[in-house]
């Protein structure tokens, strides 16, 4: 009787309800539609017929782009969906657009596509699965949701990073993520079914309303969550897989997992944490706080003695992961005045990140795919400006927008965070935050540097120009200039955005 009730919650919708959730049925068919595509394709990899695969992923994310934008412009407030498991909103909306902006940029530098192994279908229906774990993840409304959503993500990712299957490093990086990404996921999964024994729901709205009825076995699932959610935000301690999964991969999916997977985790904990600290601040205070510290000052550290660009990117991963912690400690310390501007902070942060590591990753591809190199090293870029001064200064501008330095979308970033953290009282985390942030310039500059300053030990031999791929670069570098040197108007759609969450 008890399923019969809730499958009758669960079909109380209508169409119009079921237009909030357009950019995730573009992601579900767009990857059937690959799959599908495939099917009636000639069994071989000539390029007409890669680029035509390439060509629908392409305009499939473009379309779920602008039913994004077409959804947060015409959004008014929050509906909640199938029995208050989904929370349709601007905030979702902002998430869809950000993952088909990212699912775009990722196909495009996927250039020429058999670099991955073959110009099978499985790897752009891949991308598209894991944007819908993407989405829904941060639509999810109860714990169930968030976990299978969750679990979609990584699948899915943990395929594309052993995609290229002609090197072992690539399966090497892939069972590493997976391995302790199943470590992460029993975290969770034991936090959960904790949380939901000590208050008997598992809806974020219920959670957050209504009394605890065993607070012992509450506070132990809030640790153990936490625990798991530190794994996938990659704090140290719990970060040992990200090195080597980021070195493992090939560069397009390790600029997949950089930016995606860090996006859509962020977002979804600002929801979460903010129900939990509902039940107990402090002890998610005293969770995170000493986590920040670690990770802001190890990460950076780690980050100098490294000669391999991906596995120093890596570490500004783990790095920026602080500084996003440290954004979400303001938030759940803010009070009400400041809970709109911590969390339009996180965003704003978000999306400065997002456009540097992507842009840097693609640049990163770029280079691989014209000097033929694989696995690069600082000494790759020694002189490169005589050759292609282009490839420096893009490279200077990413760099400089990962440090946080003015006139760019980082600096914005991480001035909005610190700032928000002072004016709550976090003074002392920001402090480090800000020492580690000064740190990174060492090892942000040492690309341009060797770039504009050193001589090649042999000369450079570019073959081909990656165009789609070029096209990717420049768009970050123009939107990660322009946002950073006009923000207001950025800062207000995202406030607007936040104000119309309904949720925090």
């Amino acid at each position: 009787m008890l399923s019969v009730e809730l499958f009758r919650e669960w079909t109380q919708f209508n169409m119009q309800d079921m237009l909030g959730l357009l950019p995730c049925l573009g992601f579900l068919f767009g990857g059937l539609g690959i799959l599908c595509l495939e099917l009636f394709l000639p069994k071989h990899t000539d390029d007409q017929w890669v680029t035509l695969k390439q060509v629908f992923a392409v305009t499939f994310f473009g379309l779920t782009a602008c039913a994004s934008v077409f959804l947060l412009c015409s959004s008014s407030g929050s509906l909640y969906l199938f029995s208050e498991s989904i929370l349709v909103n601007g905030y979702g909306h902002f998430s869809a657009l950000l993952f088909s902006v990212m699912g775009m940029a990722v196909v495009m530098m996927t250039q020429p596509f058999h670099i991955l192994g073959s110009g099978r279908a499985e790897y752009l229906a891949l991308l598209f699965f894991a944007a819908l774990g993407m989405t829904a993840l941060v639509m999810s409304a109860n714990f169930i949701v968030l976990f299978i959503a969750l679990e979609l993500m990584s699948l899915c990712v943990y395929m594309l990073i052993a995609s290229k299957q002609v090197a072992a490093r690539f399966v090497e990086g892939a069972l590493k993520y997976f391995l302790l990404g199943a470590l992460a996921s029993a975290f969770l999964l034991m936090g959960i079914a904790l949380m939901f024994a000590g208050t008997g729901s598992y809806t974020f709205i219920a959670i957050a309303s209504q009394d605890v009825v065993y607070p012992y076995i509450m506070s132990l699932g809030v640790g153990f969550f936490c625990i798991g959610l530190f794994f996938k935000f990659g704090l140290i301690p719990f970060h040992m897989y990200i090195p080597d999964a980021y070195q493992g991969a090939p560069s397009q999916v390790t600029a997949f997992m950089a930016v995606g997977v860090k996006v859509a985790i962020f977002m979804a904990a600002v929801q979460v944490l903010s129900v939990l600290t509902s039940f107990d601040e402090s002890l998610i205070y005293g969770i995170l706080g000493p986590f920040i510290v670690l990770t802001v000052v190890g990460a950076n550290f780690m980050a100098l003695k490294q000669e391999n660009v991906k596995r120093m990117l890596a570490y500004s991963s783990i790095a920026h992961a602080g500084y996003l912690g440290l954004g979400l400690f303001t938030l759940l310390e803010a009070n009400q005045s400041l809970t709109i501007q911590s969390t339009s902070a996180i965003l704003i942060y978000l999306s400065a990140y997002g456009l540097a590591t992507l842009g840097a990753f693609a640049l990163l591809c770029q280079f691989e795919a014209e000097c033929g190199e694989d696995q690069l090293t600082f000494d790759h870029f020694n002189g490169i400006a005589a050759v292609r001064p282009d490839l420096a200064f893009k490279w200077l501008v990413f760099m400089i927008s990962l440090a946080g330095i003015p006139v760019s979308a980082g600096f914005v970033g991480k001035y909005l965070v610190f700032s928000t953290a002072v004016e709550n009282g976090a003074v002392g985390l920001t402090l480090v935050a800000v020492l580690g942030s000064l740190l990174s310039l060492y090892y942000y500059f040492r690309i341009p540097l060797n770039a504009f300053f050193k001589s090649a030990s042999s000369p450079h031999h570019f073959t081909k120009r990656a165009i789609a791929g070029d096209v990717v670069v420049w768009f970050c570098m123009v939107m990660t200039l322009v946002l950073g040197l006009t923000p207001h108007k950025w800062i207000s759609w995202v406030t607007e955005i936040v104000l119309g969450m309904g949720q925090i």
